[in-house]
Formats: structure tokens, sequence, C-alpha cells
């Protein structure tokens, strides 16, 4: 029997609960918790214990995460023992398991487990199924076929080491014709002679092989294009531009600009372009200086002149002029000779070719190319490319200073030279690869059409493979004699393990039988009437399974339309059916020692099914050591308890409470849960009249007055009232018409409602005593006052 769970750290909502020792579970214990707190992992950790499996525990940390390892105590008393054993879950594995053998789980896992994996049963479902109902029947030769299966399957996975090596790697079907050959027929001299002959034979076909293979899967060398590149365009455009001058300004509006400069500029060289901007930003009613301020009524000659230099032709050249400038800047920028880059990266498919094609003819075309591109000489021509796109910036920069004026045109003729002698060499190259490809091609012709050395290939690999096999017959002999004896052997184990699972399977009929009718019996106690479960068989796989065969109104249901016909209750009450008739068929010894957990056995039943499971526990309470029910369902406990009230079992009541830090256990009282809704309310005002709670009560008072004193004590008069069409809908109402004829108590209870109401001091003051004052006096008044004033 489970007497407490003395701790848990660490494991889903129990973060740090390490109290638990002065809880104690009895017979009947029902652990009542909201969802979230803690419920399903309480039944984990359970399971954990029955199945001494860590990992109920270990997948179940706390989050966030808690600094501290993983724990639990729990604390069991053995079967006919007066003292208590722990049982202690530590560094991940459970290091001390009482008892454990006498757990019987139901819960959601169960379900999941035995019969329905989500909206589906599968294999593995059936096959858990049938352990589960076996149980301890048919032991010995379960057993005997276990030890068979488990030695078959060594051997089964030792049976390839043993294997021959010259079968190693090969086909199965090709193992029986090597291992059933003669050694004694076979004449190994002769073979091993005719093998060196063959296999010569096939060096020479395969070197004529190899040869084109590796020539035809060599890519093809790329066709070179030769680029244009119109430097002469680009050098004139540039000299032309530099050598355009403006002729439209007069000499005078010229000479009176540059004295102007001269007398008051320091620096000269951007004094045009200032004064341009300068011009351009005075407004023209404006006979002030834009940048000082200063009169320029004594101007007026400067400023004619100004005008006359900076006029609207001027204008335009300057914005042509700066225009083309651009234009041509990043002409020169991009000007770049970048043609050979893919010639060169293919240079190493060049050598792999040099190096299959050794004529003469061809070594002279890859020299060649190597020659012209060394003349080519690409690395210079940039240099020099450079070299000329600085000088064309800098005049360029004078131009935009005075763009009016004629700039020294640039002498590109080394550049031009040198361009030609480019283009002349890139011309030579496209003619040198086209040759070069051409010869490729010509080279790889004759090696196309490889069909026929493939077949002689072919034939001459299927004669020394026989060869080979007829030498390795004789020499690992030894090996086959061994896997031979070892391939008997695992022919007389599978032979023994298919009598014995015969035998078993005739001695479980009857047991099965049995148990497929106590199963069907519980289904149908739980108002499942229409359904009859049937045994079903499935004999695919290493061993034969058991299944529930389903059939409603004797229609059989096929398993994938099962959890379409069962809604969830009937899945549950399913559930429930193949546990407790597995629980039917424990010896009275199993039974005495057994204890049954069950985790909300009644989600989703409707009052019939509850009632069939209260009954079927309460009898089961009768035979096993104990029964531990876990819910959220406070209503089940209330009906349990109805129907409980004339037994003599103990019965412990906890609760999964929880604080801002963990989830933990306490004891709770019966009344928790039998309490009326009017019982709770009056026992909540006199436990804090009474200070045994500090829990806030105004806002009790008036509802238990309005809603709950009232109709418990004068239910009669109201219902009275409502048949002959008299208004109650408030308090006052209800004090006027109850007591019309009791002017002192109807003046009482007006005095009453008024203090309750959310104005009054009552109700606004933080001082206790206040409130418990006034409580003391009003329920000492409505349970005392004498209904004759």
């Amino acid at each position: 029997m489970i007497k407490r769970i003395i701790s848990i750290n660490n494991v889903g909502s129990f973060r740090e609960f390490d109290n638990g020792g002065s809880i104690q579970f009895e017979k009947l214990t029902f652990i009542y918790g909201l969802n979230t707190r803690g419920k399903s992992t309480l039944t984990d950790i359970l399971t954990s214990l029955k199945d001494n499996d860590p990992s109920f525990i270990t997948t179940r940390k706390s989050i966030p995460n808690v600094p501290s390892n993983q724990g639990v105590r729990i604390s069991v008393r053995p079967h006919q023992s007066t003292n208590e054993v722990p049982c202690i879950f530590s560094n991940t594995s459970w290091t001390q398991v009482h008892s454990n053998d006498y757990l019987h789980i139901f819960g959601s896992d169960f379900i999941h487990k035995n019969l329905f994996t989500g909206l589906s049963i599968e294999r593995q479902n059936k096959e858990n199924f049938t352990r589960f109902i076996l149980g301890q029947q048919g032991v010995q030769l379960a057993t005997q076929i276990a030890e068979d299966k488990r030695v078959l399957r060594q051997k089964k996975s030792n049976l390839p080491n043993l294997l021959p090596l010259y079968l190693r790697g090969k086909q199965e079907q090709e193992y029986a014709p090597f291992l059933t050959t003669d050694p004694n027929s076979i004449n190994i001299e002769d073979k091993r002679q005719q093998l060196s002959q063959l296999e010569q034979r096939l060096r020479q076909e395969q070197q004529r092989l190899q040869r084109p293979t590796e020539i035809l899967s060599i890519e093809d060398f790329s066709q070179f294009i030769v680029p244009t590149n119109n430097i002469q365009d680009l050098t004139n455009q540039t000299n032309v531009l530099l050598e355009s001058e403006f002729n439209e300004i007069s000499s005078a509006a010229i000479a009176k600009l540059q004295e102007h400069i001269e007398n008051n500029f320091e620096i000269t060289e951007n004094a045009t372009q200032w004064i341009k901007e300068g011009l351009d930003t005075r407004k023209n009613d404006s006979n002030n200086c834009s940048f000082c301020g200063q009169s320029l009524e004594n101007a007026t000659d400067l400023l004619n002149a100004y005008h006359s230099y900076f006029n609207e032709a001027y204008r335009e050249y300057i914005s042509d002029i700066e225009n083309k400038v651009e234009n041509l800047r990043r002409q020169w920028g991009a000007l770049n000779y970048n043609s050979l880059n893919l010639v060169i990266a293919k240079q190493a498919l060049l050598l792999q070719y040099t190096q299959l094609i050794n004529t003469e003819d061809f070594t002279a075309l890859v020299t060649r190319l190597n020659e012209l591109i060394d003349s080519a000489n690409e690395t210079g021509l940039n240099d020099l490319t450079s070299h000329y796109s600085q000088q064309v910036i800098q005049a360029f920069n004078i131009k935009e200073r005075k763009p009016h004026e004629p700039v020294q045109s640039i002498d590109f003729t080394g550049l031009l030279e040198s361009h030609v002698s480019y283009q002349s060499n890139l011309s030579a190259i496209a003619e040198t690869i086209e040759s070069i490809r051409e010869a490729i091609q010509l080279f790889k012709e004759p090696y196309r059409d490889l069909s026929q050395i493939r077949t002689k290939i072919s034939e001459l690999q299927t004669e020394i493979e026989i060869k080979k096999r007829a030498i390795a017959r004789v020499e690992q002999n030894d090996a086959c004699v061994s896997y031979q004896a070892e391939q008997r052997e695992i022919t007389v184990i599978e032979t023994r393990i298919i009598a014995n699972e015969q035998a078993l399977s005739a001695n479980q009929n009857q047991y099965l039988d049995r148990f497929y009718t106590r199963i069907d019996y519980h289904f149908k106690q739980f108002g499942s009437q229409n359904f009859t479960l049937e045994r079903g068989t499935d004999n695919r796989g290493h061993q034969p399974v058991y299944f529930l065969k389903v059939k409603f109104k004797n229609v059989e249901i096929n398993d994938s339309n099962i959890t379409k016909v069962f809604s969830e209750s009937d899945k549950r009450a399913l559930a429930l059916s193949l546990f407790w008739a597995r629980l039917d068929f424990l010896s009275p010894d199993e039974k005495q020692r057994a204890i049954i957990v069950l985790d909300d056995p009644v989600t989703s039943f409707d009052d019939n099914r509850i009632l069939k499971s209260i009954n079927r526990i309460k009898e089961t309470l009768r035979s096993v050591s104990q029964i531990v029910v876990l819910t959220h369902y406070s209503h089940f406990i209330r009906n349990f308890l109805e129907r409980a009230m004339n037994d003599d079992f103990p019965i412990s009541f906890i609760e999964i409470a929880q604080n801002d830090s963990t989830s933990f256990l306490r004891r709770i009282e019966s009344k928790t849960f039998t309490e009326t809704t009017y019982e709770r309310v009056v026992s909540k005002i006199y436990r804090f009249i009474n200070r045994e709670s500090e829990e806030d009560i105004r806002t009790y008072l008036r509802t238990f007055l309005e809603s709950q004193y009232f109709p418990h004590f004068y239910i009669g008069k109201l219902i009275e009232f409502e048949q002959n069409g008299i208004t109650c809908s408030n308090l006052s109402d209800k004090i006027d018409q109850i007591f019309s004829d009791k002017d002192v108590v109807r003046a009482k209870f007006h005095e009453f409602r008024t203090t309750l109401n959310g104005d009054n001091h009552i109700f606004t003051s933080s001082n206790e005593e206040d409130i418990r004052s006034f409580a003391r006096e009003m329920m000492d008044y409505l349970y005392n006052f004498s209904h004759d004033v």
C-alpha cells in the first residue's frame, strides 16, 4: 500500500514539494486536482515506479528550469507488514523500489498503449493488448518460446559472420548453388590455370576500353570569340571634347572679368565658377551682393560684363560639356582587358588533352596558344590603359574648370598601337583554339562506339566469376560446413518455436475466451448494450497478436472505423472494461497485494456510467490492498461519498494545490465535496468570524442573505408570492413581503440590507474587526431572532 508521497522535486509542476510526510494515504484515497496542477505528473511518477522506467520522470523536468536534480520519495507499506519502506528516485533512476509489481495503473497512457494511438489502431496497440491480457498464463511455454526466439535472433544475427568469404556481398539466391557444390568434383589446379588466362585477356580488353572512356568523359574545349572594343572612337571623342571652345563671349567682357578676378581674388583657380554661382543666386530686382550684402549700384558695368560672359548659349555649352565629360569618364573607368581569363582557366583541361594527344601537331598548337597568350600581355595593356585613364581624368578636370577654353589634346598613339597588337593576338588565339578543338574532336571520334569491347569484357567477367567460385568452394570448404551446420540448427529452433506457439495457442484458447467474455461483460455493464466484443487474431509477424473485434448490432466494425463509431466516453469505457477484466483474473493473493491507481476514470462519462464505475470501485475495494483515484471532477467524489455513506473503509482526501512556485499535496476534508453552496458559504463566514480564516467575506454577506438565506428558510413563501404575482425581484421586496406583519424584524433586516450596500462604511473600511463584528451580529440575529415578534 502506498502510505505517503514524501517529496517530489523538479518533476513537472512539482518544482519543490518536500513536506508530504504527514499526508497519509488510506485504503481508498482520492487525489483531487484541477487541470495543469500535476495530476498526470503523479500518474507518470507511479507508472515510472511500476515499470522501473526513469523516462517517465526524466522527460518531465520542470519548466522553467529548476537548479536541483530530479528526486522522488514515496513511502509504501508491503503486504502484511506494519513498517513502511521507501521508494527513492534520484540520479535519473530508481535506487530503491518496493511493491511496484503490484501496481495496476489506468489512465490515458493505458488507453493509448493498449487500444488506440490517437485516432487509429496500430499493430503496436495489438501487441501491447496481447501482452496485457495474457498476463502470467502460459508462462512455461511462453518462456521457452521467448528463449528460443532470443537464441534464434542471436544465431541469425551471427550467421553472416560465418558466411564463407566468397559469398559475402553476394545475393542470397547465390548461396545455395555455392554451398551445395561438391568440392571433390573440382580440379583446382586446372581452374587456377584457366583463371589466369582469362584474367590476362580481360586486362587487355579493359586497357582498350579504359583510354576511350577516359577521353570521352573529358569536357570539350570551349570556343573562343574575339570581343570588340572600339578604343579608337573613345580616344577621338575624348580629344574632340578637350579641344572644344566657346567663342561667343566678347573680348571686352572677358577682359573686364579677368581684371576683376586679378584685382579681387587671391586664388584665381575657380574664380569664374564662383562668380557664375553668385550671379545665379542674385535676385533680378536686388541691388545687393548675394554673398556680402554690399550695394552693387557702382558695379553696373561689371554686372553687364558678367551677363555677357555667362549668357544662355554659354550655359547650354557648359551643360553639354558636363554631360559629355561624365559619359566619357564612365567609359574610361570601365575600360578593361580581361578576354583571356576564360582561356587561362582552361589551361588544366588543355594539359589533360596534351597528355592524351601526344602528336607533334597538337603539341605545336598548344605551344602556339601559350605564346600568343604571353604575347597578348593583358596585364601590361591594362597598366597602360590605367596610365592613359589618369591623363584623361586630369584633362577632364581642367576642362571642367574652364570649359570655354580648349585643353591640350592627348596623344593616344601608344595605347592604340598596343590595342591593335592585342586584338591581333586575340584573333590568332581564336584561330589556334579552333584548330585545337578540331584536333580534339578528330581524336575522340574513333572511340565513340565501344559496344563490342564492353560485350567481350562482360563475357570474360562471367567466365572468370565461374572459375573463382569453383576455386573458392574448394578453398573455403570448412567455412561452408560450419555455415550449413548453423543453418540446420536454426531450422530446428524455428520448428520448435512453431510447435510451442501452436501448443501455447491451444492452452490459451479457453483462457482467452473467458477473458474476452469478461471484457464484453464489463463493457455492457457500462451501458454499451448494442456493442459485442469478440476475440480477433492477427497471425502476421513473428508471433500472433490478439485484438478486440467490435460488433455494433451484430455488424462488425473495421479497425479503421472503430475510433469514428466510438465516442470518447465509449473509448474510456472500453479501456476500463479491459482493465477491470484483467483484474478479474488475478489470483486471490495477487488481489490482496494489488494497488489500483485510476487517473480520471470517469472522464466524459454520463451519470449511468459514473454510477457503474462507483459500484465497481466499491466492489473491488473489498479484495484489493488499495485504490487511489486521481480526478478533477469534484462531483464524482461527491457522488461516490453519497453512495458510500454506510461503508466502513478508511478514505483519505488529498488535494493537489499550487502556489507561486510549485504544486504540492495537502489534506482536505470530505465536506469539501459534500457541502452544499449554502453550507459552504456559511462555513466561510463563520471561519472568518472565529478567526480561522483571513479570507475577505464582504462580497459573500449580501449574496448569502439574498440568494441563499431567504431561499433556504423561506422557499415556500417565495414560491407562493411568485404564484400570486407578487414581485420579489430584489432583497428589499423579499424583506417587505416575508416580514410584512413583523415590523421589528423587517426593520432589522432592512438595517442589514442598507449596511451591505456597496457604498456603506462596512465595504469601504479596511478594518477587519468592523467586518467581523457586523458579520457576527448579522449571523447571530439570522439564526436566533423570534419569528413571532
